[in-house]
Order: structure tokens, then sequence, then C-alpha cells
């Protein structure tokens, strides 16, 4: 293989792999790896084994049927189940009376057990059997966890950030510890887990994140982790397997309706607000609609809220499950005094209150004393007598930075620093859209096709530090503060197709894309040309540091401006194909993956970047 255009694929072999796609289409039909399956021993009152019985696997909510017979040892499979329920198993067999077994519920890789003893009598007879131990996962050596949506739905789940289809797992199952983007399963290495979804890999890039690409939680039918015993089918991992059935339509319409709110105005404003504003209402009660707008109870408001619908489009053939959830939040509080602006004695070049008259280090060539907290002109080397430095000396740009400061970055308090008061929360708006569709078609009893789309999308603003206001939008010009519009769409289709009653071939084929761009709020601004900087090509307010030596240990001013300008984006795409063959008392699967991995990205680019250290003229 050889890198092309960031594919690590050549084209030809692109090509063939879309050929091939094709002709599995038309020949072979998709297919789907992690359903369940149905076994078991037919004998009769003896203990004889009953070959060339008919098992027919039905399940009731859809009608699907799936018929096999018993070889000549007795044994039975009914392979590739969708999971749900429930089903029902019919056993048949000239000069017996009929077996039937109900309520039968199957999850994700389930491979159970139903085994029948056969009565003599007339084929109308039936015998249903309905008590009976649950049904165990003793053919499958996978060590894991699995809950259904109704059982997750009940589990206290915090949605401070959206409901996340792969929260509980790290809360709830045994040997899964760590973050969706940073797991570790019974001490693997992290980024080594595999996520998939109908069976099928739905990572786009990071090793196992699945947390801003996932589908709605109301469209999952089922969460599994396999811990321990992964099989060979279950994509490249080397620390488990995270797998999610999505819920499908049956005959009868179903679906369900939630949300969830918080609100400021159930809320008591924080205790550094109202000192604030009893502060700035005693000093300057002629702006006290200002002090009341930026101190007075803020913007905080949470809400959760979606709802899933599915049902039949042609009976017993055609169904589809749709599902939507959105998150938004919302929370321009501020929190605590830990940025350090410029007070108006400053701004105006009169920096003497940095000044420590009573330590004295000498005499500069002017004979001036040197002060602690001393600044020297650069141009001559002596002190700036009495910290003043000439509004004469400053830049047309500095200037035009000063009245920046005046105009949105005042003081929050009468201390030389820290005096601005910053956001409380680093995400002070996102929103989180989820959506999602599958269809299943049920072409014929020897081949099933089904497939879904997902669609996330997240747009949020981060805060990444340096100075803020609440006078103007979004933190103001000089912040640094970047929208985070994030979206990944994801497509994948599957199909079984039997060709006997023992023999069945299983493909898929799965696009998943992600996109993650980044830049700055004040990009549009073009402050580069605005402060007469050139043309750099993002329009970021440049960003400029104050690092280095702090004037008498605890004065360093906060920074200003953006350096965000970039994006990530990653496509997989992935085609596989087994097929799966019951001979005697075994089951022997073949089969191999294609993947396609796409990556590209840039990272901040076009951004003017200044650092100024206080050591230089201290």
């Amino acid at each position: 293989m050889q890198l092309y255009g960031g594919w690590i694929v050549t084209w030809k072999r692109f090509l063939a792999i879309l050929v091939l796609v094709a002709f599995s289409m038309a020949g072979l039909g998709f297919a789907q790896s992690d359903l369940a399956s149905i076994t078991g021993a037919v004998k009769d009152s003896t203990g004889a084994v009953i070959p060339g019985a008919q098992v027919t696997v039905t399940n009731l909510s859809t009608n699907l049927t799936v018929q096999v017979k018993t070889n000549a040892l007795g044994l039975y499979t009914a392979l590739n189940l969708p999971t749900g329920g429930p089903y029902q198993v019919t056993i048949q067999r000239e000069g017996f009376a009929t077996f039937q077994r109900g309520q039968i519920n199957l999850r994700v890789g389930q491979i159970a057990e139903v085994n029948a003893d056969l009565t003599v009598g007339a084929k109308d007879e039936t015998v249903v059997v309905t008590m009976q131990a649950p049904l165990l996962q003793t053919e499958s050596a996978t060590l894991g966890t699995s809950m259904t949506s109704s059982e997750v739905t009940n589990l206290p789940l915090n949605i401070d950030g959206g409901r996340s289809i792969s929260a509980f797992m790290f809360n709830y199952v045994p040997g899964v510890q760590g973050s969706d983007y940073y797991s570790h399963i019974n001490g693997s290495l992290a980024d080594s887990k595999e996520v998939m979804i109908d069976g099928t890999s739905a990572v786009s890039q990071i090793g196992g994140y699945l947390g801003e690409s996932q589908p709605p939680m109301e469209s999952i039918g089922e969460f599994q982790a396999d811990t321990a015993g992964t099989t060979a089918d279950e994509g490249k991992t080397g620390g488990g397997v995270f797998h999610y059935e999505m819920k499908s339509g049956t005959n009868t319409l179903h679906g369900s309706l939630f949300g969830f709110m918080h609100n400021q105005v159930l809320d008591a404003n924080s205790w550094e607000s109202k000192y604030q504003l009893a502060t700035h209402m005693a000093s300057d009660p002629s702006n006290a609609d200002e002090w009341n707008r930026i101190y007075g109870q803020p913007t905080d408001t949470m809400s959760q809220w979606g709802g899933s619908i599915g049902g039949k489009i042609i009976k017993d053939k055609l169904f589809y499950f749709g599902a939507f959830e959105r998150y938004m939040f919302s929370s321009w509080a501020l929190g605590q005094l830990s940025n350090t602006v410029p007070n108006a004695a400053f701004l105006g070049g009169d920096l003497s209150a940095l000044l420590d008259k009573s330590t004295i280090l000498g005499t500069d060539g002017e004979g001036n004393p040197i002060y602690q907290g001393a600044i020297f002109d650069p141009t001559t080397g002596n002190v700036f007598v009495d910290n003043q430095i000439p509004v004469t000396r400053f830049s047309t740009t500095s200037q035009k930075v000063i009245a920046l400061y005046q105009k949105y970055y005042k003081p929050d308090s009468t201390a030389v620093g820290p005096n601005e008061l910053t956001p409380l929360n680093g995400t002070p708006w996102q929103h989180i859209n989820e959506g999602s569709v599958k269809i299943d078609y049920n072409l014929s009893e020897k081949n099933r096709l089904f497939g879904s789309y997902v669609y996330n999308s997240t747009p949020r603003f981060i805060y990444s530090g340096h100075v803020w206001t609440s006078t103007a939008p979004n933190g103001g010009p000089m912040t640094n503060l970047m929208s985070h519009f994030v979206h990944a769409p994801s497509a994948r289709i599957s199909d079984i197709q039997t060709f006997t009653s023992n023999v069945l071939n299983t493909a898929r084929f799965t696009v998943n894309r992600f996109y993650n761009p980044s830049k700055a709020s004040s990009q549009s601004g073009k402050w580069d040309q605005a402060l007469g900087l050139g043309d750099f090509g993002a329009g970021n307010f440049p960003v400029v540091n104050f690092d280095g030596v702090s004037y008498n240990g605890d004065y360093n001013m906060t920074g200003l401006g953006s350096q965000f300008n970039d994006f990530y984006a990653a496509t997989t795409i992935i085609y596989n194909d087994d097929v799966s063959w019951v001979r005697g008392r075994h089951t022997m699967k073949f089969g191999g993956e294609y993947r396609a991995m796409q990556f590209n990205s840039h990272g901040d680019e076009n951004v003017l970047s200044t650092t100024f250290d206080a050591a230089q003229t201290g």
C-alpha cells in the first residue's frame, strides 16, 4: 500500500473494493455478525436423537421466520437473529406432538440453548413449555455486562453534558475505567477498545472514542461491554468491545418522549456576584442598570429532551425506527477574580503603584534612585521616573488596545490584581443534536436487509483563558474563546443471506465521518488589520502573552487574543464479509475485513503571537 492524498490505499485498490461491494450487494447480500443465535438438541422420550425435525423460529414482534432442520445428530442452529424479541421456537416431526417454547428474548451475541424432548403424539397436538429456567450463555466464552434500554433508563444518569450512551459503562461495568476519550478495560492500554453499532465499527478517528459521534440514547435497544473473550470478527481491539444494538420497528407502533430542565428562575445568585453587585452599587450607583446586568442573577439554563418512534411501513416486511435528542446548555455566570487587567492609571502610563520605595537597589545613569519594581526605558537604560511612562511613547497599535481595555475590560475590583472575574464554566454555551433512523426489510425468508444513518452535531463555545468581559458578546474581542462545531455523520448497511439451512453469508459496509474545526470568536473582527499589523489571514485578535518575572512577585498581566484557527477531519470506510457453516456439532465462521482510514488536519494557522517578558524592562 502507499500513502496518497491522505488515504492508506491506492485508488486502484479502492476502486476494486467498490466493485467487490457492488458484487456482494448483487450476489450475496449484506449481513451482520453481532446478532444472536438459537441452538439445541431434539430427542425423544428415551433420549434418542431425532434427525430431520422442522425447527421454526419466529420473532413475534415482526413475524420474521427462520426455518432449519435438525441434522443426523439431532442438532439445530438458527443463526444471526435480530436481538430482542420475543421469539417463539416451534419443533415438529411426523409421529410426535409439536413442541413450542415462547417468550425468548435475545441479547447481543447470545447463543441461546433451547433443547426439546418430543413426546409421541399427533402433529396437531402441541406441548407448550412455559415454565423453564432462564436461557444461559453456555455456548460462548465471552465475559461482559449487558443491559437493555429500559434497564439503562432506570439508572441514575447525570444529564449534564448530554446523555452519553457510554457514560454508564464507566460507572457500572466492572473492569471498565476512565472515560470515553481515555479508557482502560481490565488494565488494557488506552485508546485500544473497539466500539460497534449494529455489528460494525463506529470509530472514525481515535481508538474507541464515540463521545461526539454517538446516536441518541433513545435509539439504543441494548448496551453490552465485552471485557474478555472477544472474537475475531469484532474489529481491531486491544482491550474489549462496547456493543450497541439499535432499536428496530415492529408491526406495532411504539415510541417514547422525555424531557429534563434546569432554569435560572429556580436558582439563587452566587455569593461572589452578590458581593460584586453591592461593591459596585456603593461606589457607582449611577450605573445601577449595568451592575445589575453584569452581577445580577445570571442566565443559567440546561435542558435535555427528545423522543423516538417506530413501526411498520409494510406489515411483516418493512419497518422503521427513528430517534432524536437535543441537549442545550447556557451559563455565562462569572466565577472568581482570577484575571488581571490594567486599571485607569496604568492605561494612562502611571505605574507608580508597582514601586516599593522602601527598597532602593541603586541609581541609574542619571542618578535617579532605582526602587524595587522600577521600569527601565529600553532606549536609554535609565528608569522611568516614578514609573511614569509618557503617553507619547505609546504606539498606534497600543493606543487601540488601550481603547478596548477602557471600553470593555474595566477592573471588577480595586485591587491591582487579580481584579477581573472569569467565566464560571469553561464551556459557557453548548448544544448537542443527535438523530438516527434505522430501516429493516425482510426481502424473503432467506434474505434480510437493514441499515441506519446517524447524525451528531455539537456546536459550542470553549473558553481557554485570557481577559473576559460581560459587557460584550462572547467575552469581548480580546478573549480566548473558540467556536467549536463538531459534526459526525455515519451510515451502515447490512443484510443476511441464507444459502442453505446450514450455510449463511454475512457482509456489511460502513462509512464513519468526523469533522472538528476550531475558530476564534474574534475572527470576524479582522483584528490583525484593524490594529494596523497587516493581514495574517485568520483575523483573530493577536495573541499577547505576558510571561516571565512578576512585578514585585504579585502582579502579572493576563494575556490577550486567541490562537484558534484549525480543523481535524477523519473518515473511515469499512467493508467486511463472513460465512457461517454449521456442520455436525460445530459452527465454523470464516471472513475478512477491509478498512480505509483518512486523516486530514492542520494546526492553528495564520495567527500572530507575541510574548512580553517583565524582566526585559524590570
